[in-house]
């Protein structure tokens, strides 16, 4: 049990560090408590995905001859969904990173593309006046 708290506590913190830097419309990608409530696989979160593909998991552990396991087609499908939205998670995340969008700065309603481009340009000419990379 105290493993399951630990993991639970990182989870939350995740969830704070994404809506932080990178907006609510990430954090909902990622954790989305309304739609994940809804039960609706197309809609959830990469966090009701896992739960959902947990539960799977279990009902396949849990099985008995009067409780049939879940099919192999369909827990391959599931987790070919939640590696398709995570790998997708994870591709934003890094563009937002190269691009230098993340912060409160970078969602806010006042965000603009020249705003975008000027934090870009500014990381650029930082890193110009730090000299070349060592290798």
């Amino acid at each position: 049990m105290i493993a399951v708290n630990a993991w639970n506590v990182k989870w939350n913190l995740y969830r704070a560090l994404v809506l932080e830097q990178f907006g609510p419309e990430m954090q909902k990608r990622f954790y989305d408590e309304k739609a994940d409530s809804e039960a609706t696989w197309a809609n959830y979160s990469i966090t009701g995905k896992l739960m959902s593909f947990h539960n799977a998991l279990e009902a396949l552990h849990d099985a008995t001859p009067d409780k049939p396991p879940p099919d192999a087609k369909a827990m391959e499908k599931l987790y070919s969904s939640i590696s398709q939205d995570t790998y997708g998670f994870y591709s934003e995340v890094i563009a937002r990173i190269q691009e230098g969008r993340i912060g409160k700065h970078s969602w806010t309603a006042g965000n603009t593309q020249n705003d975008r481009g000027r934090v870009i340009l500014t990381a650029l000419n930082h890193q110009d006046q730090a000299g070349p990379e060592r290798l």
